[in-house]
């Protein structure tokens, strides 16, 4: 009997260490590889080298084909709406349509609709943070840094609303939607789009085996630096939690140390001019001894967008985490004084920073809690179930009558391979 035919389709190839969606796309087809499918990776949009990188890191013959294209479909913005040119991707469409997939995973929004006039009996889509949400967010952010750009946030604002009409029509045809965010089911559905909530798998990067704070008060933020999450935490932590801080442990009598990828932008420089306290690393490659020389991690994001990875893990360092209660607004296994700390204000998020200095106990305890819920929601052996039962419900009961197609060759061009929190 032949196997079940499932394609997947992806802007960019998986990684198993580089790029938090690309990350979490990879140990999620890491699960689906071993549960009974004849799977053909489709990735657009990327370089022949990363497309065979990924191959080599998953390919099986006969189970998993992965073919990678280097041309993308770019998106048109226009006042009057959003507009996609698949033409670029014609071999990777071909390509698609001949495999007569059973069923088709789309990982987000733009390979959704890139492969939306690919014919199957089902179509599961996974929905990462939301275009419109993300959009309107930026421009509201860039508008606030410079009041020169409002006439460019306006633009940008119409743009979001444009998502709006894509998501309705591109979600609302799929057979499932998966959400990453718990915050996105109702926001989906007042598109008439119905979506069920599903944790991500996330790799667990090991305990921090002890925390070896120096003797003044010291947290550490990391993530992508450009990123909307570092966007909102870098406003709130600059402009709201440093001078708080100043009346605690008075000026200088504390640092916040800054980690990850990504420019800083402008305003954050000059921010960071003003406060002293405040410091930027850039990249750093032993994030976990990073981590482990301060009293915990912040992440001080407001803006209710997301289900932030760098959340996720510090949590399994099993370290103490303080967050913007609209953290948890994404993610339901973060809870105040149980797995984390959450706050809803500067005022709060501050308490909550004094806690982890002088109650360090308390604090161990809470990122025991943490640890755990990572472990349940969001290692990948918990959550491959979730996404294989949901492509279960789809799978024909007799597949077989089609002859098995050859394994494809990996390029990075015509018929073959291809390289996101």
């Amino acid at each position: 009997m032949t196997a079940p035919r499932l394609l997947v389709v992806t802007v960019d190839a998986p990684h198993k260490s580089r790029g938090a969606g690309l990350v979490l796309f990879w140990h999620y087809l890491d699960g689906v590889r071993r549960a009974g499918w004849h799977v053909r990776h489709i990735a657009i949009g990327t370089a022949a080298a990363a497309g065979s990188e990924f191959a080599l890191s998953i390919a099986e013959p006969g189970v998993f084909e992965v073919e990678a294209f280097e041309a993308s479909a770019p998106i048109r913005e226009s006042l009057r709406g959003l507009s996609i040119d698949r033409r670029a991707i014609a071999p990777a469409l071909a390509r698609a349509r001949a495999f007569v997939p059973d069923v088709i995973l789309a990982f987000d929004i733009h390979a959704a609709w890139a492969f939306e006039e690919v014919e199957s009996p089902a179509r599961v889509v996974w929905a990462g943070d939301l275009m419109f949400d993300v959009t309107r967010y930026h421009a509201l952010y860039a508008a606030r840094e410079d009041w020169r750009r409002w006439p460019h946030s306006m633009l940008r604002l119409i743009v979001a609303r444009n998502w709006l009409p894509v998501y309705r029509r591109v979600l609302g045809a799929a057979s499932f939607v998966v959400a990453s965010s718990i915050s996105s089911v109702a926001k989906l559905a007042k598109l008439g789009v119905s979506s069920e909530f599903q944790p991500y798998p996330w790799p667990d990067p090991g305990r921090v085996s002890r925390l070896r704070p120096p003797a003044k008060p010291t947290f550490v933020f990391f993530g992508n630096l450009s990123a909307l999450g570092s966007r909102s935490a870098l406003h709130f932590a600059l402009d709201e939690v440093v001078p708080r801080l100043r009346r605690i442990w008075g000026a200088g009598g504390f640092e916040l140390r800054f980690a990850g990828t990504g420019k800083l932008p402008g305003w954050a420089q000059s921010a960071f001019a003003r406060a002293p306290e405040a410091k930027s690393y850039g990249f750093v490659d032993d994030l976990s001894g990073f981590v482990a020389q301060s009293h915990g991690v912040i992440a001080p994001i407001d803006v209710p967008v997301g289900n932030r990875t760098r959340i996720l893990t510090a949590l399994a360092y099993c370290v103490p985490v303080i967050a913007h209660r609209n953290a948890a607004l994404g993610n339901p296994s973060l809870v105040d004084g149980e797995t984390c700390f959450l706050a809803a204000n500067p005022k709060d998020f501050v308490e909550r920073m004094a806690i982890c200095v002088a109650d360090p106990e308390r604090a161990a305890r809470i990122a025991e809690g943490g640890r755990r819920a990572y472990e349940r929601d969001y290692a990948p052996e918990s959550v491959w179930p979730l996404l294989n039962a949901t492509l279960e419900r789809f799978k024909p009961a007799e597949p077989a009558g089609r002859a098995a197609l050859s394994i494809g060759a990996i390029s990075g061009s015509a018929p073959s391979d291809k390289d996101r929190r």
